[in-house]
């Protein structure tokens, strides 16, 4: 019950916002109301299904929206790619120091503070019992705020899908059913690999091989499709706060915000340098190094007619980087 009155309030909000030109009304309304469920009812307000429908969509629109690559894009990319690179590096060492040193966080609890990636991950593959509330405050906030910028001052070009465009044949709506079966079946499958982002993965890589074959020609994602996965987005978001007491929260808040400011400051830096040097405009840089939030990002990406592969590949390598480097670290991470 309280799920389906979230998803109605959500929706009602996010039209509203919407029609007074709010841009991503839909996403912040989704963190506003989800916010205020989990603190006021105290009940949780997400599903399972949530972010494998997000994935999954987000997954298909990228791929609908390639465009062939040359060389030279190519080369451009792997060049931003390193920029992004040693942008992550800079800032994990900067916020470190700062736990570290200055607020007096134990090394374990300021390496996954400063992890700029899925702490699920870590935790799973390091079987850690009981991570510090602090450190989970720390990735709350920083995908929360990180989510409030981009929605609020991120791109303002808003490329909507035109709904009277799609062309829905039976062979179409056929096709179109049996990627989303397909891509809900194999993603459960990574899964229990421990494969990030799988749903997003193979969705991607099955709308590559359909559209490669003709078999989605001339086909869009719906504009209802894309509003869903946002709103179920922004309720994902808001209700990460669930269960974090106040007194928690107020004394990680200053730390956490210093390593989300230390994140920007960093972004904002190498994405301007990235600018200047490969001649690439800076809104879609700033999206391709902001330190996580890949579904937001995507979100973004997609309703701002930005080159979506182009940042969605950052993210992509960021998110392999962030799986490997656990295990090349391992024997000194169990010693901390």
């Amino acid at each position: 019950m309280y799920l389906f009155i979230c998803i109605v309030a959500t929706t009602l909000l996010g039209v509203f916002l919407n029609l007074i030109g709010v841009t991503y009304g839909f996403l912040l309304s989704g963190i506003l109301v989800s916010l205020f469920f989990v603190t006021y009812t105290k009940r949780a307000v997400t599903h399972a299904f949530y972010l494998p429908y997000i994935q999954i969509v987000l997954g298909i629109s990228t791929v609908l929206y390639f465009e062939d690559w040359s060389m030279e894009v190519l080369y451009i990319t792997a060049g931003s790619i390193i920029v992004m690179i040693f942008c992550l590096i800079l800032q994990s060492f900067l916020s470190f120091i700062w736990l570290h040193k200055k607020a007096k966080w134990s090394k374990l609890d300021s390496i996954l503070a400063v992890y700029p990636g899925s702490l699920a991950v870590v935790i799973d593959m390091f079987n850690i019992i009981k991570v510090s509330p602090k450190v989970m405050i720390t990735h709350i906030v920083r995908l929360f705020l990180l989510t409030i910028i981009l929605t609020l001052f991120g791109p303002v070009q808003y490329a909507a899908v035109d709904t009277a465009s799609h062309t829905f044949t039976i062979e179409t709506s056929i096709v179109l059913m049996m990627l989303l079966i397909s891509c809900a079946f194999l993603g459960r499958l990574l899964v229990s690999y421990r494969i990030p982002a799988p749903y997003l993965l193979v969705s991607m890589l099955m709308t590559i091989f359909l559209v490669k074959f003709g078999l989605l020609a001339g086909f869009t994602v719906p504009s209802l499709m894309i509003d869903s996965a946002t709103i179920v987005l922004g309720i994902l978001i808001g209700s990460l706060f669930a269960g974090i007491s106040f007194q928690e929260f107020k004394t990680s808040i200053k730390d956490s915000v210093f390593v989300f400011c230390v994140g920007m400051i960093c972004t904002v830096s190498f994405s301007i340098l990235a600018s200047k040097i490969l001649d690439i405009a800076f809104s879609q840089l700033f999206l391709s190094y902001a330190p996580g939030g890949v579904e937001t990002v995507t979100v973004i990406s997609v309703a701002s007619g930005l080159n979506v592969m182009f940042i969605l590949s950052h993210h992509l390598i960021r998110i392999l980087i962030l799986q490997l480097a656990p295990v090349l670290f391992a024997s000194k991470l169990r010693k901390l």
